[in-house]
């Protein structure tokens, strides 16, 4: 009897996890006793991984032993005494309560370099980043307060929830180095300098040096002073904040030594180098790079064109009021014209303003006047106002600091501006992961019994995150190696697919068995059985257990 089996993506999410050793590195650090345990913690770790990868990350811990006999089980457990009944939320719960006990953040950054050099990549640039994840439920504080999760400032929007919040570091590719799980009440200007510090003696200890790009919550007066004692290398956006950012757009608009710059993908840019001193207290000189953006100027144009109608509408109705009064004295009302028309021109406007005298008569004295007498002649002045408009230079001004950003860097960095502004937009690479991160693909939502499972369980998902982004590397390296094409919806053609469109193919993977035997199925489309190929397998890993497919990774 031939009986279809959907294999899915779970024979290459096992592949993929076995490529990185996950079960081995858990195994060896975690406290556990082989003779009376019946799965190892690495293992569940390792099927946990698995699990997440290939169901989108949509099954939670309470049902995965059901998950699991609804698979192959007797194929992948094969040459083990594992069966799904061994597999309950019991025993994960176990394995993360196991696993919350190691140092998570040297864990993972030991499996993150040990993909890296094993696929023959290098670190030249570091780019962090945090975010953060809202959970469900109410936890109790831990006593030491270590990992608290609490309400913070919600990347997810949701202000109402109890949140974690997660730091990540990518090299210039875009794959992970490390990841940090922190209480979600931690400002990003706090993280920012304890990871970058932690890091850089790490990756030195292992001989290697690079520089690190954040945005610019990594810019404070202590923050500066903390990476010029450690002597790190950094490259950051400085705040506006900062005195000595306006200081420096003033310079640059006021010079003619700028230089043009068109990215890779057509941007136009023009660069302006200096020098500044961000923080008076050290007196330290940091190299500045203001860059205009021509994108930037045209994003901005529309809101300074409303901002501008705003103030315009606000400064006719105080004219307006200055209209009514009436003055006994011209000198007085030309006094009042020159100060209201410099009030209006320090707030960046133009107008035009004018005295007019007005002749009346009227009687003097109490009492109704009688009927000879005359009445006598008087002469008021008044406020008229015209042409509101703003004042060109105040405008060019406006245009160029809402048009221009600027970069600080560390005094020993020796990159060109071209280059520093470069890996300031590869910034990017470590939003493109969170992105992935927090997509329910890989990060569901979270219902656990305590914080510290939950802390464990973020770093799961960092491991997923990591395997998934060399599964995309690995695919988009071969397409550009062999010359081919992934065909995308639309039969549109690409070199870069992203993890979910791999993914999402891999999912309609098909097998078949017959009794103990198990065959491959013909797929409905070629790429399904091609994006195991670029993926670096051979097909043969679809049917083959856990224990063996080692030797079907290339």
């Amino acid at each position: 009897m031939i009986k279809p089996i959907h294999a899915g993506a779970l024979p290459i999410s096992f592949a993929m996890a076995r490529l990185a050793h996950i079960q081995e590195t858990i195994d060896q650090r975690v406290q556990w006793r082989e003779d009376n345990t019946k799965v190892s913690p690495g293992f569940l770790i390792e099927s946990l991984v698995a699990a997440i990868m290939s169901t989108h990350g949509t099954i939670p811990l309470v049902r995965l032993q059901e998950y699991w006999r609804d698979q192959d089980w007797e194929l992948l457990f094969r040459h083990t005494s594992i069966t799904p009944d061994h597999l309950n939320d019991d025993a994960y719960g176990r394995a993360l309560d196991k696993l919350a006990d190691l140092d998570l953040e040297q864990l993972c950054m030991d499996i993150s370099v040990q993909l890296l050099l094993k696929h023959k990549e290098d670190i030249q640039v570091i780019h962090a980043d945090t975010t953060s994840k809202s959970v469900q439920g109410v936890y109790d504080q831990p006593a030491d307060d270590s990992f608290v999760l609490a309400h913070g400032y919600s990347k997810d929007h949701r202000p109402d929830l109890k949140q974690l919040k997660i730091g990540l570091g990518v090299q210039q590719k875009g794959l992970p180095l490390f990841a940090q799980v922190f209480s979600g009440n931690v400002s990003d200007q706090k993280w920012s300098i304890q990871a970058i510090q932690k890091m850089s003696q790490v990756f030195e200890e292992n001989g290697q040096r690079a520089p690190f790009v954040l945005d610019s919550s990594l810019i404070t007066k202590d923050n500066l002073a903390a990476m010029e004692q450690k002597q790190i290398q950094f490259l950051s956006r400085i705040p506006d904040t900062f005195s000595v950012t306006e200081s420096a757009k003033e310079e640059a608009m006021r010079s003619t030594e700028w230089s043009a710059f068109q990215t890779p993908n057509e941007k136009e840019y023009r660069l302006y180098t200096t020098f500044g001193v961000p923080c008076a207290q050290r007196k330290t000189m940091y190299p500045l790079t203001v860059v205009w953006s021509k994108e930037l100027a045209t994003k901005k144009e529309g809101t300074l064109q409303k901002n501008w109608a705003k103030m315009q509408k606000k400064l006719m109705k105080e004219l307006k009021k200055k209209e009514k009064p009436l003055f006994s004295c011209g000198a007085d009302a030309r006094t009042a014209l020159d100060e209201s028309i410099r009030a209006i021109y320090e707030q960046g406007f133009d107008v035009k303003g004018t005295v007019t005298s007005v002749k009346t008569f009227s009687h003097t004295g109490p009492g109704r006047p009688k009927k000879d007498r005359v009445a006598e002649e008087m002469t008021t002045y008044a406020l008229s106002f015209s042409d509101l408009a703003i004042h060109p230079a105040f405008a060019e001004r406006e245009r160029h600091m809402a048009s221009c950003f600027v970069l600080i860097s560390s005094p020993d960095m020796t990159h060109s501006a071209e280059e520093k502004l470069l890996l300031y937009k590869k910034q990017s690479r470590v939003e493109t992961r969170f992105r992935l991160l927090k997509d329910p693909m890989v990060f569901h939502r979270v219902y656990l019994k305590n914080p510290t499972r939950v802390m464990a369980l973020s770093y799961v998902f960092y491991l997923v995150l990591l395997l998934l982004s060399y599964l995309e590397y690995r695919v988009r390296r071969s397409l550009a190696e062999r010359q081919e094409d992934w065909i995308a919806p639309g039969n549109k053609k690409t070199k870069t697919p992203s993890v979910k469109a791999i993914v999402e193919t891999l999912d309609r993977l098909m097998t078949m068995a017959i009794g103990n035997d198990r065959y491959i199925a013909e797929p409905t489309r070629p790429q399904i059985h091609h994006a195991v190929d670029w993926a670096g397998f051979d097909l043969a890993i679809l049917i083959t257990p856990i224990i063996e497919m080692e030797q079907h990774i290339r």
